[in-house]
């Protein structure tokens, strides 16, 4: 084969390759900006159009668990956040009103409760009292008498014109020393009170009306009723930090266990009729003033009486449906 004097050569420029790499650098560069700026758009149109209002209905449901029921949600958008937002807004209202009627019930029920209480008063206590203002009489104990009178007026104003479902406690230990007095005045020389002090710290304590006298009135009526000679009822207060014990129990000798668990059983049943009706409605009502059904407890004590022991917490207050 014939070798040919031809020299074949090839020639590309650098300069026009560097600006053609360039601009495809360039291209690219432009692209991956523009997506870039794309994306960051489209992430910030997604985080004011969706992030936002669920961060704000999340906080809305926050408010309400905590129990603003008041919260409502605004939105100037028509889109579908501002027809979860209305319905929010309804849901909000229809609870708050929920609320309102359930506080409406309790009031009512709770009134219902007191003034039925109230009807219960012994119509004998009446009569009695005024056999005691008729011996007086007889015996010219004229300044007993003012005494007595005085106190029985005292006691039937409270029944009936103190309209305050939560009092302070030293008000409720004033009127359950006044039907004390009341009832000693028949009972002189058979039963003798033993009270204690009420603690300065819990005077001002508010509690529900009527939950220590018709306990006091159980011991009279009941605990100590064939109780001839040397009847005690005896009533404590023990305050240790903020809980508070109130103790009110006889010595009445005749409670046996099998009593004592009928006792237990009808503190939850507020229809009965028996010794135990008094302590299921001052249980009742201590668990809708303070919602814990487990204020209240009974036993024995060491000379066979029933003791009742009311358990408050001072920090606790009464709630706002009672």
């Amino acid at each position: 084969m014939e070798n040919y004097p031809i020299l074949l050569a090839s020639w590309r420029s650098t300069t026009l390759m560097s600006r053609n790499m360039y601009e495809t650098i360039l291209s690219v560069a432009a692209v991956v900006l523009f997506t870039g700026l794309l994306l960051i758009f489209m992430l910030r149109k997604a985080n004011h159009d969706i992030g936002r209002p669920l961060r704000k209905l999340m906080g809305a449901f926050d408010q309400v668990k905590s129990g603003d029921l008041s919260t409502h949600i605004k939105h100037k958008n028509a889109d579908e956040f501002s027809y979860i937002y209305d319905s929010f807004n309804e849901m909000a209202d229809r609870n708050q009103a929920l609320i309102e009627d359930i506080k409406e019930q309790h009031a009512l029920r709770q009134n219902a409760e007191l003034a039925q209480l109230q009807a219960q008063i012994d119509p004998h206590f009446l009569y009695n009292s005024f056999n005691i203002i008729k011996y007086m009489a007889d015996g010219e104990e004229y300044e007993q008498i003012t005494e007595f009178v005085s106190s029985l007026a005292e006691y039937y104003r409270f029944i009936n014109k103190e309209t305050r479902q939560a009092i302070p406690l030293s008000a409720e230990v004033r009127h359950m020393e006044t039907y004390i007095y009341i009832q000693q005045m028949r009972f002189e020389g058979r039963i003798s009170v033993d009270a204690g002090r009420l603690p300065v710290e819990a005077e001002h304590y508010l509690v529900p009306k009527l939950i220590l006298q018709p306990l006091v009135e159980n011991c009279y009526k009941h605990g100590l009723k064939n109780k001839l000679e040397d009847g005690v009822i005896h009533i404590s207060y023990t305050l240790d930090g903020d809980q508070l014990k109130i103790r009110i129990e006889d010595n009445g000798g005749e409670m046996t266990e099998e009593q004592l668990e009928a006792v237990r059983a009808g503190i939850w049943d507020t229809s009965d009729a028996s010794i135990s009706h008094a302590l299921a409605n001052t249980r009742r009502r201590l668990e809708l003033a303070f919602g814990d059904p487990d204020l209240l407890s009974v036993d024995i004590n060491q000379e066979q009486g029933l003791a009742v022991t009311l358990c408050m917490d001072l920090t606790k207050k009464v709630t706002e449906i009672f």
